[in-house]
């Protein structure tokens, strides 16, 4: 029976070809006009559909041989090779496999498995180049931008950068991550027969020391890759140096740096200061020798290698499914992962976004069997656990108590964070030349090695020589930890100002306020509150142009002492947002809240960067009015900002998520998809982002495709609208389809809707049209008869239904496009639903009604043309009036209006330039904000800004203050100002002002934030590209208001 329906379905798939097949070719060779234009259109669309599907199945059977003559080359499969190349194949497979064991120890002895560090890939946000596919990484098709890799090693695989930068938060698993990459390359290597496999050389930074007298160059960096690779074997160090060269020719090393801001130079350095640069630009010129080798380096972003240009690639926090995994992954039974989840389900806990706090969290848990009471304590109890677990083996070993052991390695954090001859992995002789009034050698030996017995501490590889054993805490963040407990118990060792401002105490004074109670850090945040309250009465606004009593202006940000001082409250209260007092959040309001009001863009964008601890209220404010902008940059920081609001209120959230959809349906390719998701990844958990990113993304694809059908469909309608618009004609009749018409981009809007009203509409045109037959003496009594037939068929009916049943479910999925849940079926029958979907269908009514009547004009034209002969003796024989007749003749007339149109926009321009460059030779008008606010509206500052390429970019002076100017003009209309200046008198156009507004926002903000922007706007200024001349004088000094 089923074959006998199999067979029978096949043969009405046949016969429905050939019926098909028949239309085709019979009304293409002597069909009608309508008839030839429906085969053409036929088959036109059956030749992309083909086409794209062949393409697709060519593209995907390409990148799969692809990815299988990878495999092959990267298998344990027998090559055809040589005798000489297979030996040098199983020194390689040797070489990756002692490399594997090194990394294994090193997680053993930092104790990972032991606090539940699960293998999670460590998720990334990436910039620079990239492949998307196999297929484009063969044909060298790169494409740049930011986006989200659910892996580290799916990011380095598919990233065309040599050379990348890894930040990410303390405690967000770079140096897991990292190591967890050089063993994925290892194994490959172990296992690969593949002569040209990359091998990875995992090398810790903070174990390099330039000794007094020798350059910080390329050489010491050489130098200790050789010395480091595995210190006491000779034969993985004949390896190295037997095939440096050969390896370093064809790109075979893959250098890991880790740890590079606990380079001892670097680690008591300021942020920028000469040992930073000088250790960065060795590196640089280590790689630079080293051909096509690639490298990541590792490096907290704070005192990070900022001289570098390389790309930088982002730990993200774990979002909800990984700290799910995680959780589940901790040996913890049902109810103690019950509480875990309670516990990061209150306000107050954001630990769940730190691999490190997370880990400790379900530690403790699983320990104490309860919640902890404070966060900020999970470390320090952390360490005081492993400091007690099997005391009398401690004791009987080492005679060391657990107190005696906490003591002593809180001295030994003493040291290391005040002498800068210490590093942070120091020889243990080097710790002895410290603390050898503290301790003999035999109780620092047998400390140390207590400390590493219960997994503070750790030692690095076995085979060290006794001269090189060297020391260091199993995470950094111990160490930090044990020395902010030493300075809450000595509050009085370093003042809380200096722990502030000098550079040496940031990393400590972030964990100070991370790990220690209330009572604890008050005394830092009451420093902070005076210095800020003191600064925000001494503020000074670089005064650039007066306009009455306004002073237009902006503000410094490059010498100011209170940015460090923002930068680590917040870093250090992030997660503890009930504590922070309403004094220092008041202080920073009124020192943010000036440059927010009376600045300029980048005075905002620095507001909203730096005030994540103000107010909630304050804070809330800045961000709608960010994401309410159409900049990306602001949107971009807002975005990451969201993580301070305590409470963000429901409006904000949809606001967010609303900005994200437009952003996701808007998106025109694989880059900003990819950015996107990065983005989205960004925010908090309760945001609920990541479902409106990936519910977007997924209805893009066919809306975009459905609103290119409809802008084909009434492209006529939508010319002749535009032109009636200009003439003023039916500029009401039309204003509310405005922002509804279809466009080529689609926009992210519901202009997708006109591809389904395109069904009623010849309906409602038919009904239009008996009307007029009588007037234009018409005999359609055929077309009837077709639509009769057409209506009565069952296949119209169930065409019909398919119909409502896919519009009214797509429908649906848009408006809820911005729902931070997982969407439900039983979501869709709600009261809401059905009284959206109402208005909805109330306004497709009306726009069926307005677009019909709009369409109908060539049908009026073509029967008015054929009426006025008809009246004037000449006779005409036409088989259609409205296609042969009244279609022609208003494409045509649509293309000539179109024409002129383009010709007086261009005349306009080139008027609006030559004024411009007029009045740069104007004496008096010394900088180009007196042109702008000479400028006759802001449609002509618009074309200045598009066609003049340095127009406001001569110097940052002019570019802040007309954005400062632009962001104030709302203060300057309501005064009696607007005579003084033609610019303020074109307030009438408010489209044009706010596309000025952005456009020159989006210079400033280009220019700081892109420094490659702001040069190559120089080379360009410098080389004389910009065709009009600028002879003014140089621009005035700034004058200082308070």
């Amino acid at each position: 029976m089923a074959d006998d329906n199999a067979e029978i379905f096949k043969g009405q798939i046949l016969a429905f070809a050939q019926e098909v097949y028949h239309f085709i070719t019979n009304n293409i060779v002597s069909g009608e006009t309508w008839g030839r234009l429906a085969a053409v259109c036929l088959l036109l669309a059956i030749l992309l559909v083909v086409g794209y599907l062949f393409f697709k199945a060519l593209t995907t059977a390409i990148e799969g041989l692809i990815k299988l003559s990878e495999a092959y080359k990267n298998s344990s499969l027998a090559l055809v090779i040589g005798t000489e190349k297979k030996r040098n194949i199983r020194r390689r497979q040797q070489f990756c496999s002692v490399l594997d064991a090194d990394l294994a120890y090193m997680a053993k002895a930092e104790n990972w498995n032991d606090q539940y560090f699960t293998d999670l890939e460590a998720e990334v946000e990436t910039e620079g180049g990239y492949y998307i596919s196999a297929v484009d990484k063969l044909r060298k098709k790169k494409f740049a931008g930011i986006r989200r890799v659910s892996s580290l090693i799916s990011a380095i695989d598919s990233s065309s950068e040599r050379t990348i930068l890894l930040v990410g938060d303390p405690g967000s698993g770079k140096s897991v991550a990292l190591r967890h990459l050089a063993k994925q390359l290892a194994g490959r290597g172990r296992n690969s027969k593949n002569q040209k496999i990359i091998i990875p050389l995992y090398l810790n930074l903070r174990e390099l020391e330039a000794a007094p007298g020798i350059s910080i160059d390329a050489d010491l960096i050489k130098q200790f890759v050789s010395d480091n690779i595995r210190r006491g074997d000779a034969d993985t160090s004949t390896y190295v140096r037997e095939n440096w060269q050969n390896n370093k020719e064809n790109g075979i090393w893959f250098f890991l740096f880790d740890s590079f801001d606990e380079i001892p130079d670097v680690l008591h350095a300021a942020t920028g200061s000469p040992a930073v640069r000088q250790y960065s630009q060795a590196i640089r010129q280590f790689l630079d020798g080293m051909g096509e080798c690639r490298s990541v380096l590792a490096s907290r972003e704070y005192k990070g290698p900022e001289a570098l240009p390389w790309k930088k690639f982002r730990i993200l926090p774990l979002g909800s499914e990984r700290q799910s995994e995680l959780v589940k992954n901790s040996f913890l039974d049902a109810d103690q992962i019950e509480l875990v989840h309670q516990h990061l389900a209150t306000d107050r806990s954001k630990l769940g976004n730190n691999p490190l706090f997370l880990t400790l969290l379900c530690r403790y848990v699983k320990d104490e069997g309860a919640q902890p009471v404070n966060d900020h304590q999970l470390l320090t109890s952390h360490i005081e656990r492993l400091a007690s677990r099997e005391p009398e083996y401690i004791l009987k070993k080492y005679h060391l108590t657990s107190q005696q052991l906490i003591e002593g390695a809180r001295t030994l954090a003493v040291a290391f964070a005040e002498n800068s001859a210490l590093s942070l992995a120091p020889k243990i002789d080097e710790i002895y030349s410290v603390l050898e009034d503290r301790f003999s050698l035999d109780q620092l030996q047998s400390l140390i090695s207590a400390l590493v017995d219960v997994k503070i501490g750790r030692n690095d590889v076995a085979t060290a020589r006794q001269g090189d054993r060297r020391f260091a805490f199993s995470h950094r963040r111990y160490q930090e930890t044990l020395f902010a407990n030493f300075l809450a118990s000595n509050p009085t060792y370093i003042s809380p100002v200096d722990l502030l401002l000098e550079p040496q105490w940031r990393e400590y004074s972030v964990t100070l306020l991370q790990t220690q109670s209330v009572e604890a850090i008050f005394p830092i945040l009451q420093a902070a509150t005076n210095i800020l309250v003191k600064r925000s009465l001494n503020q000074v606004k670089l005064c650039r142009k007066q306009i009455g009593q306004y002073a237009i202006g902006y503000f410094d940000w490059s010498t100011e002492p209170f940015i460090r001082i923002l930068e680590i409250l917040q870093e250090g209260l992030a997660r503890r947002l009930i504590d922070v007092p309403d004094e220092l959040s008041t202080a920073i309001f009124h020192l943010l809240e000036p440059r927010w009001t009376d600045g300029d863009y980048y005075d905002r964008y620095m507001a909203i960067k730096l005030g994540g601890l103000l107010p909630e209220v304050v804070l809330t404010r800045y961000l709608r009015v960010a994401l309410e902008d159409e900049l990306t940059e602001l949107g971009a920081i807002a975005f990451k900002q969201c993580v301070y609001l305590r409470d963000a209120s429901l409006e904000l959230n949809r606001l967010i998520r609303k900005k994200l959809a437009t952003e996701a349906l808007s998106a025109r390719d694989t880059v900003s998809r990819l950015r996107l998701e990065a983005l989205a990844a960004q925010l908090p958990t309760a945001v609920g982002a990541s479902y409106v990113t990936h519910r977007c993304l997924m209805l893009r694809p066919l809306l975009s495709k459905l609103s290119k059908v409809a802008w084909v469909v009434s492209f006529q309608t939508i010319l002749l609208r535009r032109i009636l618009v200009r003439l003023g004609i039916v500029n009401l009749f039309t204003q509310s389809l405005d922002r509804r018409m279809p466009t080529l981009q689609y926009k992210g809007g519901d202009e997708w809707v006109f591809a389904f009203i395109v069904f009623p509409i010849p309906f409602f045109m038919r009904a239009v049209q008996k009307i007029f037959n009588p007037i234009f003496n018409v005999d359609s009594s055929h077309v009837d008869n077709r639509i009769h037939e057409f209506v009565a068929s069952p296949y119209f009916w169930f065409t019909a239904i398919i119909y409502v049943a896919f519009f009214g479910t797509l429908l649906l999925m848009y408006k809820n496009r911005v729902e931070g849940v997982r969407l439900k079926f039983s979501t869709f029958f709600t009261k809401e639903q059905f009284i959206s979907v109402g208005g909805v269908g109330l306004r497709i009514i009306l726009m069926v009604a307005s677009v019909s009547l709009l369409g109908l004009f060539p049908w009026i034209l073509g029967n008015g043309i054929y009426f006025f002969l008809s009246l004037i003796g000449i006779k005409i024989s036409v088989a259609s009036r409205y296609m042969e007749i009244g279609l022609p003749t208003c494409l045509v007339l649509v293309l000539i209006a179109s024409l002129a149109m383009m010709c007086i926009g261009h005349r306009n321009s080139k008027r609006r330039m030559r004024r411009l460059e007029e009045l740069r030779k104007i004496p008096f008008l010394t900088s180009d904000t007196e042109i702008l606010l000479n400028a006759e509206s802001f449609s002509e500052a618009l074309v200045w800004l598009n066609r003049a390429p340095t127009f406001l970019i001569d110097n940052d002076s002019d570019i802040r203050t007309a954005s400062a100017l632009l962001l104030a003009l709302p203060l300057a209309l309501d005064s009696n100002l607007a005579e003084h200046f033609p610019l303020l008198k074109a307030s009438a156009d408010p489209s044009s002002r706010q596309r000025v507004t952005e456009l020159v926002g989006r210079r400033v903000l280009s220019m700081y934030l892109e420094p490659n922007v702001g040069k190559a706007r120089e080379v360009r200024r410098e080389s004389g590209i910009d065709t009009v001349p600028n002879p003014r004088a140089p621009v005035q000094p700034a004058k200082a208001v308070a």
